[in-house]
């Protein structure tokens, strides 16, 4: 979240082009099939990072906007980091360019999660601010619902059943010792799932389930996979435009069609 001026202007366009639905109305739709209005959208934010606060949450309050902000609850009341600003932030130190930087921190969320967090070690912490429980009660009480993104933010296709277990068993003591209700309302860290990890978020009582696949959603959406398109508060307003009607995701979709078969 960095221009507010660019996100209300966003705001401005979506709620006059889509009705924005809160999450209670998505559970609704998928446990009692009670009707979405037409033109659905929900607006949600990942990570939990303070700029949301501070820069969206006066906006969304404003134009009367719900909207899912979902948390790693290991940073929660802390000063530490977020794992890939370490990384971006260590290696921009050292010079390497904004290309080297990004492809590093795709090799980190493709390797085995043991092998990232031993990779991690080697870089130096660097403190931020992060959202404290007063934070997250006051954006609740004002329409904002606190949704679950992990413990610490392990790609969760690259985690062994224990490390998942693991990871869903810190989120829930959190939720339930901090009085949230949002455990069960789970957004999978850069959208990256399998089979394991949805065996494992069955087991421990997840209910629904985000992904980042860049399409839409049907009338028939599986709750534990539901497709979100990736937008940001610096987007101008006609590349949201063409996301949000899903334009971009079938030209997104046929360009790595073209891929394959070239």
């Amino acid at each position: 979240m960095v221009d507010p001026v660019r996100f209300e202007a966003q705001l401005r366009y979506l709620k006059k082009k889509y009705n924005i639905i809160s999450i209670h109305q998505v559970i609704d739709h998928l446990t009692t099939k009670v009707p979405l209005p037409n033109s659905s959208l929900l607006l949600t934010f990942d990570d939990g990072d303070i700029s949301v606060l501070e820069n969206g949450f006066p906006l969304l309050k404003k134009h009367d906007c719900p909207a899912v902000l979902f948390v790693i609850t290991g940073l929660i009341n802390t000063n530490e980091n977020f794992w890939w600003n370490l990384v971006i932030h260590q290696r921009s130190q050292e010079g390497k360019s904004l290309s080297e930087v990004k492809d590093e921190l795709n090799y980190l969320k493709i390797i085995e999660n043991k092998d990232r967090l031993k990779a991690l070690e080697d870089f130096t912490r660097v403190s931020r601010l992060q959202l404290t429980t007063f934070d997250l009660q006051n954006l609740r009480d004002n329409g904002i619902f606190i949704g679950n993104h992990s413990h610490s933010h392990p790609m969760f296709d690259r985690c062994t059943a224990d490390e998942l277990r693991h990871e869903l068993e810190k989120t829930k003591s959190f939720f339930e010792g901090e009085g949230f209700t949002g455990y069960e309302i789970f957004a999978y860290p850069n959208g990256n799932y399998d089979k394991t990890a949805e065996k494992i978020l069955i087991e421990k009582g997840i209910k629904l389930a985000f992904l980042f696949d860049h399409k839409l959603n049907s009338k028939d959406m599986d709750p534990l996979r539901i497709s979100r398109i990736r937008t940001n508060a610096d987007m101008e307003v006609d590349e949201l435009k063409a996301k949000a009607s899903g334009l971009h995701s079938f030209l997104y979709r046929k360009k790595k069609a073209n891929d394959k078969h070239w």
